[in-house]
């Protein structure tokens, strides 16, 4: 199971791969796309609309998965940097002004 938020977009990206076949689903857009990365390692060829039946499989698994997640409460943390590491954070666009 693959998760990636993208913060800029504010999308999250789900995927779920159940052998040769990966199944990647956009939030909140409901984007749903199918690959077979064995046959198509770079995802170039979407199977969605040729295999509808698998892609409910997966999404019904992947549901069951997000619905057993439960939320975590996160805190603010403060870290004492020296001043070359926060320098270099800060070059990197990790740190600065919010």
């Amino acid at each position: 199971m693959t998760v990636r938020l993208d913060v800029d977009t504010q999308r999250t990206l789900w995927g779920l791969t159940r052998g040769s076949l990966r199944l990647l689903e956009e939030q909140p857009r409901g984007t749903v796309k199918l690959y077979d990365i064995t046959n198509d390692p770079g995802e170039q060829r979407d199977l969605a609309n040729e295999r509808p039946e698998l892609v409910a499989e997966l999404q019904a698994q992947l549901a069951e998965f997000r619905g057993g997640l439960v939320p975590v409460e996160f805190e603010h943390v403060t870290v004492d940097l020296t001043e070359a590491l926060n320098e270099q954070l800060e070059q990197l666009g990790y740190v600065g002004d919010e």
